[in-house]
């Protein structure tokens, strides 16, 4: 029974931080972008749309380079990475889904995944899946 406990409360840290990490990540990608590199660590790495970024210099210099966006969540799932994946490291992923209008464009829907990792009590970017779900034009 305690195992279970254990288990339970390790999901609900896990999908309490992750909802509020995506609502500050969504927000600082669409209100905030020039603070986008405070939420990447040193060996993250960006896959968007087909498109490679890996470390917080290149990730930020891409994300930058964006138009500017306004995205809306539809769905948020979130669940702890087993200790075994990740030795020594609290890491979680978190899962959206939802549209973006990016200036100049039309409303597309997306998905986007993330791990993050707990680095001196602040959840960081280790890896972030992003791409459209939708037709290519």
């Amino acid at each position: 029974m305690s195992f279970l406990r254990d288990v339970d409360a390790t999901v609900e840290r896990a999908c309490s931080a992750g909802e509020e990490f995506a609502n500050i990540f969504y927000d600082t990608i669409d209100k905030k972008k020039h603070l986008i590199s405070h939420l990447y660590t040193s060996l993250s790495s960006v896959v968007w749309n087909g498109h490679n970024a890996t470390g917080v210099e290149a990730v930020t210099v891409f994300l930058q380079s964006l138009p500017s966006s306004t995205h809306t969540l539809t769905s948020l799932d979130c669940q702890p990475i087993p200790e075994v994946a990740s030795p020594g490291q609290t890491s979680i992923l978190v899962a959206t889904e939802g549209t973006v209008k990016y200036e100049g464009n039309r409303e597309r829907p997306f998905s986007q995944n993330f791990v993050l990792t707990e680095q001196s009590g602040v959840w960081k970017i280790v890896s972030d899946c992003f791409r459209f779900t939708d037709e290519s034009e």
